[in-house]
């Protein structure tokens, strides 16, 4: 190794460490992610603080000019200017809809009603309406305080152009809005076996509930004695423990547990479990 190469090599691991020793003393990221029968992030007209999200009703946006233009119209037609309650009305015919329940600024509540696409581009053609959608939770977004993800290492997932180019990932966030998986879920990885002590994996290892540890037992009748954690197809025994790092590396991937700071990476779905069938030999082969 050259003397600059070593050179950058300890920047690097300062670096690494510096960081994190700061996520250490950092809350976990996100919030528990949302049922989607409870609702979903969204890009949401501001509520006022004492709004809440119900279910039924529907957020309007208006433009900045409406109001300003129904009232011209309005006294155009009449000679003066509509009150609250017929400007709520001018607003509700604009968007064909039979009334409005609630105006606070420029934002628009209508319960109990859907506006279809016809009538919102109708609505957006006349400079009235910008975005409509339906008024429920918003969570902040999904993330990870993963030091490998931080430093944008997993940039499949997540790509802010530290490598790469930004954006070309899997929107790994977005689908974390939606799940980050279940502890039900197991999936099998059939590979070298899985490392049993790794910090990003040991509290992702499915184990066999219908199987008692150690009392050399098939106790579920399938065909493996003490078949807690998987299963070893080369040694022929219960345990799956990974002598190549291939197998780990895969259910890392899949699984590795996120936000936790003995941990480096976070995988697709972290809450789901992996389970080792190992198949393949140190040489993976």
């Amino acid at each position: 190794m050259t003397k600059k190469s070593t050179i950058y090599l300890m920047g690097f691991l300062f670096s690494f460490l510096v960081a994190e020793s700061v996520l250490a003393q950092a809350a976990p990221a996100g919030v528990p992610t949302p049922d989607p029968e409870d609702g979903y992030s969204s890009e949401a007209p501001i509520r006022s603080k004492q709004k809440e999200a119900k279910k039924g009703e529907l957020i309007v946006k208006l433009t900045k000019s409406a109001k300003r233009k129904l009232r011209k119209q309005h006294k155009r037609k009449t000679g003066k200017n509509p009150s609250k309650a017929k400007l709520r009305k001018l607003i509700a015919r604009s968007m064909g809809l039979r009334k409005v329940d609630e105006l606070q600024g420029n934002t628009v509540y209508v319960r109990g009603r859907r506006i279809n696409n016809l009538k919102v581009n109708k609505a957006k053609k006349k400079k009235i309406l910008e975005r409509a959608e339906e008024n429920l939770k918003l969570f902040s977004f999904e993330t990870s305080l993963d030091i490998l993800y931080i430093l944008g290492f997993q940039h499949g997932l997540n790509n802010t152009g530290t490598f790469g180019t930004p954006g070309i990932d899997i929107e790994i966030e977005e689908a974390w809005d939606i799940t980050t998986g279940s502890s039900d879920l197991v999936v099998g990885v059939i590979d070298t076996g899985i490392a049993q002590d790794h910090a990003d994996l040991v509290n992702r290892l499915y184990k066999n509930p219908k199987e008692i540890p150690n009392n050399g037992l098939d106790d579920d009748d399938n065909g493996f004695i003490d078949d807690v954690q998987g299963w070893d197809f080369i040694n022929g025994d219960n345990n799956p423990d990974d002598d190549n790092s291939h197998g780990s590396h895969v259910a890392g991937t899949i699984a590795a547990e996120r936000n936790n700071f003995d941990g480096f990476a976070v995988g697709v779905a972290p809450n789901v479990k992996v389970l080792g069938l190992k198949i393949l030999n140190a040489e993976g082969a």
